[in-house]
């Protein structure tokens, strides 16, 4: 293991003092935001900005640079955010616009410590629940709030307001590198497969009953809604829609409705509380864990994981029925 980069991602002093620029960038061009008027302009630049785009067409905005230490990453970024602001048309909007804009596509080519210094620093203007945040932020934000709010369905207020709450709540390093994790292993349902095989050895007979119940179930459900499901809906993202003006954090490659990991833990705990009953609420808080991991880290709005937990439970079970009249025929 390197011990330059521990498997937390905890960046050092240095790390942190060389992303703590893009936090003044920010602050100085949030501020300028001093108007309802400025706020509603803001969030239609953002929106244009977004119109078209995925995940996978965000531009980045500076090479990985994955062998240079974290401070040399971070400190590469802050210089990219601050050329973007030099180059924007000399007016508050377009220029708050282009380090949002910066500041999204930096955070998106950026992983290990240099990422978690960079993030910290941008919550410390974006997130309320901060303590000592400058006070000339309080208007700007309440401001871009409202006139995101105002372009939204009642439905998206009340999903937009959670994910918010949820994820600019604040974030641990230990936090972030569980969540990770257990979204990491959850992806595609692997993790109720892998953790199965893990008994293999010990209980052949019981693992191999297990497994022939749960995979084609659990890839239904997974694959139905990674594939023509998310496809017809085509919700983007939260960091792609306007929210972005709030929050950055990582970027998934595809849609956003429903949710894909939800669905995949939701359909396989389903499953699982099948062939081992006695353990079901083990399996529904894992599953439960696997859906709150994806607004927290800022992939998925809550009713992208309400909705993927329900469709893949229905497409297990639909994919278990089957099963079952093919065994019949």
């Amino acid at each position: 293991m390197n011990e330059e980069e521990p498997i937390l991602n905890e960046p050092n002093e240095e790390t942190r003092a060389a992303a703590k620029p893009v936090q003044e960038q920010l602050e100085e061009k949030l501020a300028a935001i001093d108007t309802p008027e400025k706020a509603e302009a803001l969030v239609e630049q953002l929106t244009s900005d977004a119109q078209g785009q995925t995940a996978e067409s965000a531009t980045q905005q500076t090479p990985l640079a994955e062998s240079a230490p974290p401070e040399v990453q971070a400190a590469i970024a802050v210089e990219a955010v601050a050329q973007s602001a030099a180059q924007a048309p000399n007016t508050p909007v377009q220029e708050a616009a282009a380090v949002i804009n910066a500041v999204a596509a930096e955070a998106e080519a950026m992983e290990g410590p240099a990422y978690e210094a960079f993030v910290e620093a941008v919550q410390k203007v974006t997130d309320p629940s901060l303590q000592g945040q400058p006070e000339k932020l309080e208007e700007p934000r309440r401001y871009l709030r409202d006139a995101i709010m105002q372009r939204m369905s009642f439905f998206q207020k009340y999903d937009t307001a959670l994910f918010i709450f949820i994820n600019n709540s604040p974030h641990h390093p230990l936090s972030n590198a569980f969540f990770e994790h257990l979204s990491f292993w959850f992806n595609g349902g692997w993790a109720w497969i892998l953790g199965t095989l893990l008994f293999w050895p010990i209980r052949r007979k019981e693992s191999t009953r297990i497994l022939k119940a749960i995979t084609l179930p659990v890839w239904a459900a997974a694959l139905g809604v990674e594939g023509p499901i998310k496809k017809y809906f085509r919700r983007k993202r939260p960091f792609i829609d306007v929210v972005r003006a709030v929050v950055v954090g990582k970027k998934p490659g595809n849609w956003s409705f429903p949710s894909g990991h939800a669905a995949a833990a939701f359909g396989g705990a389903r499953m699982m509380a099948r062939c081992l009953p006695r353990w079901q609420p083990l399996w529904y808080s894992l599953a439960a864990l696997v859906s709150f991991s994806r607004v927290y880290l800022g992939a998925h709005y809550p009713g992208d994981v309400l909705s993927g937990s329900l469709v893949g439970v229905a497409l297990a079970e639909g994919m278990r029925w089957l099963m079952e009249r093919w065994k019949k025929a």
